[in-house]
């Protein structure tokens, strides 16, 4: 069984059976789910912004970049989402390609300017 990183709680989810049953995976959805409802609905409205904003953005990249609104942090959002930091930094490296973010402005002054 894994534990939260932050808050210890066991998740009976996240374990993977013997058997690779996919029922008892999280689901990323279950996931935002559970990060939206801590923050109170807050990442939800970031990501109906985004969404509206930018719908060339897969729903990762889009929840990806409603937390980054919300936390900047790609650590943060990475215990948030039960992912890897390595695979939000590549989720922000591709909505930077997909937004034509070329100059050094960081993506989190880009996604809170709009």
């Amino acid at each position: 069984m894994q534990k939260h990183p932050e808050n210890g709680d066991i998740l009976e989810e996240t374990r993977k059976s013997k058997k690779g049953d996919s029922e008892s995976r999280a689901k990323p959805f279950d996931v935002w789910e559970r990060a939206d409802r801590d923050s109170g609905g807050m990442y939800s409205f970031y990501y109906t912004k985004v969404a509206k904003l930018y719908p060339e953005l897969s729903s990762m990249e889009k929840r990806i970049a409603a937390l980054i609104i919300g936390i900047n942090s790609s650590r943060e959002i990475a215990r948030k989402l039960w992912i890897t930091v390595r695979t939000v930094e590549n989720h922000r490296y591709n909505i930077r390609c997909k937004l034509g973010i070329h100059s050094p402005e960081s993506l989190e002054s880009f996604l809170q300017k709009k």
